[in-house]
């Protein structure tokens, strides 16, 4: 029932935004001679067991043989396991989407060009226009306390999702490169507001924005970074609907609602990129000014152990957690689904709880 339920979200996250094989298949590991590219990159694709639901999906959009032309590409490829968390488990289930879509999104995790970390900046946010037309957003640091890392273990990621390190990145194929991803890329055309009004479970955060005047800033050209609570994050504070109607905005600070648009500053921030935010104004770099207030979202992923952890923090003004609201808030439905939806104008993460108590702000 649960594997139905992700297939489910799965589905309707590609309408709206838009195989496993027996046979033996060869691995990941890098081909010493890099001289030496036997194989173009969809025929690479098809004859690797860790991308066979990559495969089954480029063969579903005929996108596969395609891959075998031209180029040179460079592709941010998501492995079986990063299907499978959205509970796509076979090719069968491709076959149940709308193709068109699913050919949006796949074209999305390549750009043109080969493209090996190695000429990829030590920056924050490089863009890099995919296939499908909008850019994505390609991310590279060292590892903390280890300023010359190797390439091979360097921090890399692409729209915040995590490139594996080693033997899963720069993989030269004739016609291009492969680096393998921890997580399916979720962009969605159009805005962060219509990103919002299209999600029946952000309903209350939609109608917070509007009785706050913060909805229109969503559609703006940004890019702006969104945290938007959960409908059940209002319900636990008895926030319904008609309560928020209701509700007089000039009787609260306006940090209240505003911190969950960084009170309109413009900044396009993935969960991974805390490390790199780099905020002078803020009690630690790493954390985001927001009024008096300051976030700090979060996420790791230890490959030898595979073991993620992700949240939001907030503290006031002296670095304080827990006094004006709880020390930290967590993705909704953990990092695959609540965090990284990327729009036109920035990138919108849902969070399970409100950031700020709401009485403590009452004027």
């Amino acid at each position: 029932m649960n594997n139905m339920k992700r297939t489910i979200y799965f589905i309707l996250f590609l309408c709206i935004g838009l195989a496993q094989y027996s046979c033996k298949k060869e691995d990941l590991t890098v081909p010493k001679d890099r001289s030496a590219l036997p194989r173009s990159m969809g025929d690479f694709i098809r004859n690797n067991y860790d991308l066979s639901l990559l495969s089954a999906a480029l063969q579903q959009t005929g996108l596969l043989d395609s891959l075998n032309q031209g180029g040179p590409y460079t592709f941010f490829a998501p492995d079986n396991k990063a299907f499978q968390e959205w509970g796509v488990n076979s090719a069968d289930d491709f076959a149940k989407m709308n193709k068109d879509s699913l050919r949006f999104a796949l074209k999305y995790h390549i750009t043109i060009g080969r493209l090996y970390l190695a000429e990829m900046p030590l920056q924050l946010g490089v863009r890099y226009p995919s296939l499908a037309g909008p850019d994505m957003y390609v991310s590279t640091a060292n590892e903390q306390g280890r300023p010359q890392t190797p390439n091979a273990f360097k921090v890399l990621r692409v729209n915040g999702a995590v490139v594996f390190n080693d033997t899963k990145r720069d993989i030269p194929v004739a016609n291009g490169v492969i680096h393998v991803i921890r997580k399916v890329q979720k962009y969605n055309p159009g805005t962060l507001q219509d990103q919002i009004a299209a999600d029946t479970s952000l309903s209350l955060f939609k109608l917070a924005m509007q009785q706050f005047e913060h909805w229109e800033l969503l559609k703006g050209a940004g890019p702006y970074t969104i945290f938007a609570p959960s409908n059940q994050a209002f319900l636990q504070y008895g926030l319904t609907a008609d309560s928020l109607r209701k509700i007089n905005a000039g009787d609260f600070q306006p940090v209240m609602m505003g911190i969950y648009v960084l009170m309109g500053n413009k900044k396009r921030i993935f969960a991974s990129d805390w490390n790199q935010i780099n905020d002078p104004y803020a009690v630690y770099t790493n954390d985001l000014h927001v009024g008096d207030f300051y976030i700090r979202p979060y996420y790791s992923f230890n490959q030898y152990w595979a073991i993620e952890e992700s949240y939001v923090a907030t503290a006031d003004k002296d670095g304080q957690r827990g006094i004006y609201g709880p020390p930290q808030v967590n993705f909704v439905d953990g990092p695959t689904r609540g965090m990284d939806y990327v729009a036109a104008n920035g990138v919108l993460h849902k969070i399970d709880a409100l950031m700020l108590y709401p009485n403590a702000f009452r004027k």
